[in-house]
């Protein structure tokens, strides 16, 4: 399944927040999204989930429309992991993960899809508690889990690492790269660069609404480019064949 933004405008109010975006999303592939606060990240992401009107252009998914998909038939194609984590019911863990099975027809296939996705997530043992008493990074763990239980074939994922420890940050990462070794597609907004670069086979770099730079990770991620977007001088290391990006200093 292959998701396709062609030349994506979004204006919230007066601001022209996207412009022009475009970039393709293939099947078996993962692809970063970076670029300073207020670049029209969160956006991006929300816009290609369907959840955000555009101002101009299209989201295509197989060469349909994603505006003219029902929300049912979206949600079995396309996962949403969003920044905001809030959850407004003090429902158990499992049933909120279980919501993620709403865009499927009831089946014994659910019970499955919601343990398998608890597991991952590691909320076996939180399956019961209610969202309400858990800490930030076990609700993002557990909305985590949901959109897993959707079992659709592409997830979009703003910012999924913000909060966690750094354990689950590399359970969460590595999980995502069997889903793209077996088939699927994600596209993960990250402040965290490295990750990018580690990660990622691909990375868009956005600048106040424009792309300002796209293709393989490691031609994305340089001291040029985020030096231009960051406003910041950067080195980038390996340390036992892991990328590090290190920001030095602010450039005036």
């Amino acid at each position: 399944m292959k998701l396709r933004a062609e030349n994506l405008s979004v204006r919230l109010g007066q601001r022209l927040v996207l412009d022009r975006v475009r970039f393709d999303l293939s099947a078996g592939e993962m692809v970063a999204v970076i670029g300073p606060n207020g670049a029209g990240k969160s956006t991006l992401l929300r816009a290609l989930s369907g959840l955000v009107p555009l101002s101009s252009g299209r989201v295509l998914l197989d060469d349909r429309d994603v505006a003219g998909m029902c929300k049912t038939e979206l949600g079995r194609q396309i996962a949403f992991i969003p920044q905001d984590r809030a959850v407004h019911w003090p429902l158990p863990v499992e049933r909120v993960v279980g919501l993620g099975r709403l865009p499927h027809a009831p089946s014994t296939h659910d019970r499955v899809a919601i343990a398998a996705a608890l597991k991952a997530m590691d909320l076996e043992g939180l399956a019961k508690r209610r969202v309400s008493e858990l800490s930030g990074g076990e609700l993002a763990r557990v909305l985590q889990a949901r959109a897993l239980a959707q079992e659709a074939d592409i997830l979009i994922a703003d910012e999924p690492t913000a909060g966690l420890d750094m354990g689950h940050v590399l359970q969460l990462l590595g999980l995502l790269k069997g889903l793209v070794a077996a088939g699927r597609s994600v596209i993960v907004a990250v402040h965290d660069v490295s990750l990018a670069l580690r990660f990622c086979h691909r990375t868009i770099l956005l600048c106040e609404g424009k792309v300002l730079a796209q293709g393989a990770s490691d031609e994305v991620v340089t001291s040029q480019h985020l030096a231009h977007a960051f406003g910041v001088a950067v080195r980038i290391e390996t340390l036992d064949n892991v990328p590090i990006v290190l920001a030095t200093s602010t450039l005036t």
